[in-house]
């Protein structure tokens, strides 16, 4: 839906253009719906397939650091979009069944982050997130991490993330990771304590 130039933020234009984005079979879904970590959302790019991604997602963070501007990426670690090994986006259990998903007594997957809780008690997500964490810093140079409900991840994995991020620096790795901001939602609820 084309939305009239001075419809306010709030308007129904505004919404009903956000739906119909949603509804055009693109799968709209503002970047929460996890599938690849550690690679740029398409819907964004000019093309969504191939490099175009890449290459303007690193053009427009140049572009705003050369203004004075820092880029803050909101990550989304505390959820993936799917799960099971034969699903077709649930790359985590195609690569280790069952593992990377937090599971309750019964043996089904959480979901009290609104789909698939991830287990970041689990030693190789833990170390998914701070390899993904420190490869955005590296190679897109942003400034900094929102961490959606931030209080599903565990403090250690944070604690390595921080450490990780403090390791690089502007002589070895062309980046200041001490001065990389990190910060997130603090939500206390769900099956963690």
């Amino acid at each position: 839906a084309d939305v009239p130039w001075d419809a306010a933020p709030d308007s129904e234009a505004q919404q009903a253009a956000v739906i119909s984005a949603a509804d055009n079979g693109a799968g709209y879904n503002w970047g929460y719906d996890p599938h690849h970590y550690s690679a740029p959302e398409g819907s964004y790019a000019t093309a969504a397939d191939g490099l175009a991604r890449v290459r303007e997602l690193r053009g427009a963070v140049e572009a705003l650091a050369d203004d004075g501007l820092g880029v803050i990426l909101d990550v989304v670690y505390n959820h993936t979009h799917a799960s099971g090994p034969h699903t077709p986006k649930s790359v985590l259990d195609r690569c280790v069944p069952g593992y990377y998903h937090r599971r309750n007594a019964d043996g089904n997957i959480e979901a009290s982050t609104c789909m698939n809780n991830t287990a970041g008690e689990n030693l190789m997500f833990e170390r998914l997130v701070v390899d993904s964490v420190v490869h955005w810093a590296l190679n897109y140079r942003v400034r900094g991490f929102r961490f959606d409900l931030m209080g599903h991840m565990m403090k250690s994995t944070l604690r390595r993330v921080r450490e990780s991020l403090d390791a690089l620096t502007p002589e070895r790795h062309g980046v200041d990771g001490a001065g990389i901001m990190l910060y997130g939602e603090g939500w206390d609820f769900g099956e963690v304590d």
